[in-house]
């Protein structure tokens, strides 16, 4: 999975694949906010040089290779977990059935697809990371971004959240 400090197929703009990651992610945002005119914060996945895409063109790389883990979860209130995870599916061509079984099978992977219809307000913090973990990895991306995904839980639901993303991490 990593490869020298960082995922597989990720490099940056000089083919270095030795980087630590803090420094590629600002390839993340567009050129002009990274820094990426002067080769500073770009990288290439696959082959594709991060720094050289359009706004537009980030933006859909993104939809297509990250999924994001937030500390405070980032749930929309109003929606239910069922919802807040077929989300980030709205932003591809999918048809209703496909986000289903999707969002279904993200669910069950993290085991909370009993609580599909529940509110975030209704969920304990574990379950409300487990909602954010299957948003994250609904769209099977390449790359998961984490921003302490345990920082906001107690110990008993840290650890089983760490234990759910090393066995995701070995299993998708």
């Amino acid at each position: 999975w990593k490869h020298r400090g960082l995922p597989a197929g990720l490099a940056d703009c000089r083919g270095n694949a030795d980087r630590a990651p803090a420094t590629s992610l600002p390839a993340l945002q567009s050129p002009h906010q990274s820094g990426g005119a002067d080769g500073l914060g770009c990288f290439t996945v696959d082959g594709q040089e991060i720094n050289r895409l359009s706004r537009s063109k980030l933006a859909r790389w993104r939809s297509e290779y990250i999924g994001y883990i937030f500390q405070l979860y980032n749930l929309v209130p109003i929606l239910t977990a069922y919802e807040n995870v077929e989300l980030p599916l709205l932003l591809h061509p999918l048809s209703r059935a496909e986000r289903h079984k999707k969002v279904t099978a993200a669910l069950q992977l993290v085991g909370i697809a009993d609580r599909h219809s529940h509110y975030p307000r209704q969920l304990s913090g574990g379950q409300e990371q487990r909602v954010a973990i299957a948003r994250a990895i609904v769209t099977d991306p390449k790359i998961i971004v984490a921003d302490e995904p345990t920082g906001d839980l107690d110990a008993e639901s840290a650890a089983s959240i760490m234990k759910l993303l090393v066995r995701l991490n070995r299993e998708l």
